[in-house]
């Protein structure tokens, strides 16, 4: 298992590797600056990890 962080994580591409990383076993921390993304993506992207979304968002 690694850690890696996932940057745009809230993003088509970004989302789909998250969720890919996550069932590959690994930790997955997404970094996101959240311009132009609706608060439902981030919790879509929650639900469909059936997990506890680690999230920081850049400034």
């Amino acid at each position: 298992m690694m850690n890696i962080l996932v940057t745009s994580g809230a993003r088509y591409l970004g989302s789909h590797t998250y969720i890919a990383l996550l069932e590959a076993g690994h930790s997955v921390i997404i970094a996101e600056n959240l311009s132009n993304i609706k608060n439902e993506t981030v919790m879509e992207i929650r639900d469909i990890a059936d997990k506890k979304l680690l999230f920081t968002r850049l400034m």
